[in-house]
């Protein structure tokens, strides 16, 4: 098989989240274990160190780095990525410090990313 130098096999791309702390009580983000879609194709499953604090009633935003290789999630996602828009689910588990001992949070949202192309 034979690839033009410019052949793009695939990109890098972030995602990023903004989780907030309705408590009236600090936390401290330790780990995000996710999985992202982009419509029905998974994108990324990886698990995050946070090390960050939400303050009470405050908010933080997270950042996803993900690799997408073109390869393995197929043409779909690589026609997807050419729009400026798409349903995506983002899915998983915060581990978080309270005053009380660690909590786990499950989360499930489901909604639309900008896709957004940066030279």
């Amino acid at each position: 098989m034979i690839f033009p130098e410019n052949f793009l096999s695939g990109a890098d791309t972030r995602f990023e989240a903004k989780v907030v702390n309705p408590n009236i009580f600090d936390v401290l983000i330790e780990r995000i274990s996710y999985k992202f879609y982009l419509r029905n194709s998974l994108i990324s499953e990886e698990a995050v160190s946070g090390g960050k604090t939400i303050v009470s009633h405050g908010e933080q935003t997270f950042s996803f780095p993900m690799l997408i290789n073109f390869f393995e999630v197929g043409q779909e996602v690589y026609t997807i990525l050419q729009s400026s828009s798409s349903l995506c689910r983002f899915t998983g588990e915060i581990e978080v410090k309270t005053e009380w001992g660690r909590v786990k949070i499950p989360f499930d949202q489901t909604g639309r990313v900008t896709i957004a192309r940066i030279s």
